[in-house]
């Protein structure tokens, strides 16, 4: 079962949120985004040069700031990855 703040429903939208310090408010991305999301997040843990996951994370944070009118760090998304790693299959 996926977590309430951080869940990939049916209809292709994917809310990201994570409890750290801070709370986000979920974040609905296009299912195009969201698959790449999801790609990426394969990618980073898969990828054992830690320059390269960093660049990983950058283009997600990238794509993600087009969707999220917060504050996202890089810190923020390989956060994310790192906490919703097990919900990977």
């Amino acid at each position: 079962m996926v977590a309430p703040e951080r869940e990939f429903c049916a209809h292709h939208l994917f809310h990201i949120g994570y409890c750290s310090n801070v709370l986000f408010k979920p974040i609905e991305l296009p299912p195009a985004i969201a698959r790449a999301f999801v790609e990426d997040m394969h990618a980073f843990f898969a990828e054992p040069d830690a320059i390269k996951q960093d660049e990983i994370a950058a283009r997600q944070l990238h794509a993600l700031r087009q969707h999220h009118a917060g504050k996202l760090r890089l810190f923020d998304v390989k956060q994310m990855f790192l906490q919703m790693k097990d919900d990977l299959a």
